[in-house]
């Protein structure tokens, strides 16, 4: 469910010069009420690497590991082992710690945008700007820059916030402690 609006004024209209603006807006909020069967008589969910469909959720809800930081003892990174939250403890194995709803979806709920047209004999300029919010977005690609090991290092060039990296017991970051290995 949703609305939609479009918004188009007629600034300026003559034969040979024009001018008009116009804004949009779309919201949506989706949940999942019904997916096929299988033979079994189970709902068949869609899920692919981090997200999943299902009945009782938005499509493409983020379903997956949920990282809670960096231990700051150590410097190891670390997850939630529920998913969620720190309730049932943190793990520093990433495949120990279970795979879960995280309550937020990679659709937009809300988007918009404005449009400016302008004409004068034939010559025209169109400008639009473009917005949406309500979800969330995970870079599958910043593996390759922002990770902490030697595969950003040798291979790609690394993004400088890694610089704030834990480097000694004590130290307070979301970026783990280097790894020379490619293990963690």
């Amino acid at each position: 469910t949703g609305i939609e609006a479009l918004l188009n004024i007629e600034i300026i209209k003559s034969k040979d010069f024009n001018a008009n603006v116009s804004f949009n807006l779309a919201t949506l909020k989706n949940e999942v009420t019904k997916l096929a069967k299988d033979g079994l008589g189970n709902n068949i969910a869609i899920e692919t690497g981090t997200r999943k469909t299902d009945v009782g959720h938005a499509i493409n809800e983020w379903y997956m590991r949920k990282y809670a930081g960096v231990n700051p003892v150590n410097g190891n990174p670390q997850w939630y082992m529920n998913g969620k939250n720190d309730k049932d403890g943190l793990t520093e194995s990433y495949y120990t710690a279970n795979v879960n709803w995280q309550g937020t979806s990679a659709i937009p709920k809300y988007t918009g945008g404005a449009s400016v047209h302008v004409d004068y004999k034939g010559i025209y300029l169109d400008a639009s700007v473009y917005f949406a919010g309500g979800h969330q977005v995970f870079e599958d690609w910043s593996f390759y820059t922002n990770h902490a090991g030697y595969y950003t290092f040798l291979l790609y060039l690394g993004v400088s916030t890694l610089m704030d990296r834990w480097q000694e017991p004590g130290d307070v970051t979301d970026v783990p402690r280097m790894l020379y290995s490619g293990t963690a």
